[in-house]
């Protein structure tokens, strides 16, 4: 090292010494880093069809499958920190600390990064329809504490109209808030309402451009729709913690 000649005593770098720290990954993560609150939202999808294509049992030889909660989060955090390509995510995972601490101390490797990333485009579907945000527990909360008014669609409408079931009809289970959400998506106000949302379209397609959403970098449909649900679930996710933090406060 290159000393400055100066008359002066210096507390000098030693980068060569060697030290033992003994901290969990949990300990050095900040309390509000963006990271636990992806995984706190990963915990609350329901993901049991990747559960139940595991293969790996308990009483049965082979190797234990990772925890899709974990390629979820993974992918997601990557998705908001602007990161599309399976093997930066390797080595980000190797490398960060909320990446690190999302993986848990588990190893990964590019290979089922990737294929985690494009393999599940139905479930993606499914997370995006069911909203995991306007769930019939938050209908009824933001009505009861704040009084909020939601607009939000009716999920399966078009399946339960093909049965014969009209779909505005408040069920013998809901509670009041759910009850009147019901009725509401029933009127024509509501949906014009709930139409006025695609006005919002470009702040969310440049939030995605911001992500790095400039090309898909995949090739064949289904896989350029998974890329496209990633951004989207990542939007709804960020959106979630927004409103809930405001809710809070």
């Amino acid at each position: 090292m290159n000393t400055p000649q100066h008359n002066c005593r210096l507390r000098l770098p030693e980068r060569n010494q060697v030290e033992s720290r003994c901290l969990a990954l949990d300990q050095v993560l900040p309390d509000d880093h963006q990271a636990r609150s992806v995984w706190a939202y990963v915990e609350g999808l329901n993901l049991t069809p990747l559960y139940q294509a595991i293969q790996a049992r308990q009483g049965v030889a082979g190797r234990d499958a990772n925890d899709p909660r974990i390629l979820m989060a993974l992918w997601l955090y990557a998705t908001l920190d602007g990161v599309g390509s399976a093997r930066r995510l390797d080595e980000l995972c190797q490398e960060s600390l909320p990446y690190q601490w999302l993986a848990g101390g588990v190893s990964m490797n590019y290979h089922s990064l990737a294929d985690f990333r494009v393999e599940h485009v139905e479930l993606l579907d499914q997370l995006l329809t069911a909203g995991n945000f306007a769930s019939l527990d938050d209908i009824q909360t933001v009505r009861a504490q704040h009084g909020v008014k939601v607009f939000a669609p009716v999920k399966d409408e078009a399946k339960k109209r093909e049965r014969g079931v009209d779909p505005f009809v408040p069920r013998p289970r809901d509670t009041e808030g759910v009850a009147l959400w019901r009725q509401r998506m029933g009127t024509a106000e509501a949906q014009a309402i709930y139409r006025e949302r695609a006005g919002a379209a470009e702040w969310v397609n440049a939030l995605a451009r911001n992500r790095g959403l400039y090309q898909a970098g995949v090739r064949g449909r289904l896989k350029v729709l998974a890329v496209l649900w990633w951004q989207a679930l990542a939007h709804n996710l960020m959106r979630a913690v927004a409103l809930r933090r405001a809710a809070a406060c």
